[in-house]
């Protein structure tokens, strides 16, 4: 019998990405005198792409043949949330401190709803326009440091702009993704998008080592860039991917926005660095607001939202999250229902999706989206963007 339940192993997975990942951050301020941003981003990349290549590679190989004709923007994706996001956040890490570059970040899905509203035309639910609007007013109190001066004299910390930047860029390479073949493991994607993303960062590192010259790695620099290569860009992915297989994205979702939390930890134990009132007000309203986006349990079909209880949004979740995977009515129960197969429960899953296909299938007898398997179970169909 194991020692963990399948669910109490999903929330230590999840835990594990998310305090790996507030390490970032620390290590961004504290590397911040010794190695550039673009030093620092294109180590940090190196070796996290020599780390996942011998579990990818074959796979990305494999794969290459279907990106032919949308290279163009498998470039832009790379150079985006690759090459840009990262070696701005570093370059934040100069000027502003580990705790404001964390709850900024943590903003970026707020910021994602708010460019797919205005530029790919995706309508807002009332709990998503509050949760953009508290997010707003957290973001205006962190950059402004809570003065009103800083405020209407525009006088912000370079960081805190470098920040949002990359939260900028972050949200719009998210919102691309969708560009990514379905054919294409995520896994070797990432590789994919890892080897182009360290390309682009040759040039920008050559002017640098031609006009100053690069900066000498020490043991304890080594360490730290080891820590975000291997631990923040590889083990943490693996990890969120085996939390949300496990627990969903939904309650993932809720230790994820915990990096704050543990970054602020983090920076005051290796940094010395203390949390102010400001930071305390503006992290609530981002939090807040993310929330509230989240618990909207609104999808939009053709530009329409559609209302869903949240178990018909939590089965539509894990079933789009796996697409093209076929699951037993008994496996999206113990799935969502977080918990072992009940009696009936196969009545239980066929009457949600029933109720599901009604309100989000132009003919439920005919579904496009929601598949019957006959014999297995059900399938989210994969279809081309």
């Amino acid at each position: 019998m194991p020692i963990f339940s399948h669910t109490v192993t999903g929330y230590l997975f999840a835990l594990l990405a998310t305090v790996v990942w507030s390490g970032n951050f620390v290590v961004a301020r504290g590397l911040a005198g010794a190695l550039s941003p673009v030093e620092l981003s294109f180590w940090r990349w190196s070796i996290a792409f020599l780390t996942i290549l011998p579990f990818a590679g074959r796979s990305l190989l494999r794969s290459l043949p279907l990106v032919r004709g949308t290279w163009g923007k498998v470039i832009l994706m790379a150079l985006l949330g690759i090459t840009c996001f990262n070696t701005f956040i570093y370059q934040a890490g100069h000027t502003t401190d580990a705790t404001n570059m964390s709850l900024l970040a943590t903003a970026s899905p707020i910021v994602m709803a708010a460019i797919a509203h205005l530029f790919l035309r995706e309508r807002l639910s009332r709990f998503q326009f509050f949760g953009l609007c508290g997010a707003l007013c957290g973001v205006i109190i962190l950059v402004s440091r809570g003065r009103l001066g800083t405020l209407l004299g525009l006088r912000f910390a370079q960081g805190d702009l470098w920040m949002l930047l990359s939260v900028f860029l972050f949200a719009v390479y998210s919102l691309m993704l969708r560009c990514r073949p379905k054919a294409f493991p995520q896994k070797a994607f990432l590789a994919l998008l890892i080897g182009i993303g360290v390309l682009g960062l040759i040039p920008p590192l050559l002017w640098q080592a031609a006009d100053t010259g690069l900066s000498p790695l020490d043991g304890s620099i080594l360490s730290a860039l080891i820590y975000i290569g291997v631990g923040a860009s590889v083990v943490s992915f693996l990890a969120w991917s085996l939390a949300i297989e496990r627990i969903g994205m939904v309650r993932a979702g809720i230790i994820y926005n915990s990096i704050p939390l543990f970054a602020s930890l983090e920076a005051t134990l290796f940094l010395g660095e203390s949390i102010t009132l400001p930071q305390m007000i503006g992290g609530v309203l981002i939090i807040g607001g993310i929330c509230l986006d989240d618990n909207a349990k609104t999808v939009t079909v053709d530009g329409d939202p559609v209302a869903l209880t949240p178990k018909e949004y939590d089965i539509l979740r894990f079933l789009m999250r796996n697409a093209g995977t076929v699951f037993s009515p008994n496996e999206i129960y113990r799935r969502v229902w977080d918990g072992e197969a009940a009696y009936a429960c196969e009545n239980t899953v066929m009457v949600h999706i029933r109720r599901i296909r009604e309100k989000i299938e132009l003919n439920p007898k005919e579904p496009d989206y929601i598949k019957v398997v006959w014999g297995i179970g059900y399938k989210m169909e994969q279809h081309g963007t």
